[in-house]
């Protein structure tokens, strides 16, 4: 598209955040009630494995936590 047009639109959304200030167990919940298919639900919970969270007041740093509270609907 960029040898045919002057500009190519893009949509780009950063989610790597959003998810650390929200309930998992209950968005998943939630987002299993919108009964999605399978890969749209794993698409989103991959946002939410492997993280780890910390925290910083007055410039002293928390010790850094795995977030661990996910599980992967059954793809059976």
């Amino acid at each position: 598209m960029f040898e045919t047009n002057n500009y190519v639109p893009c949509l780009t959304v950063d989610f790597s955040k959003a998810f650390d200030t929200v309930n998992h167990n209950l968005l998943l919940h939630k987002l299993n009630d919108l009964d999605l298919p399978d890969f749209v639900y794993n698409w989103l919970v991959s946002f939410l494995i492997g993280r780890s969270q910390t925290c910083i007041v007055d410039g002293v740093c928390s010790p850094v936590v795995d977030i661990t509270r996910v599980l992967f609907k059954d793809l059976a």
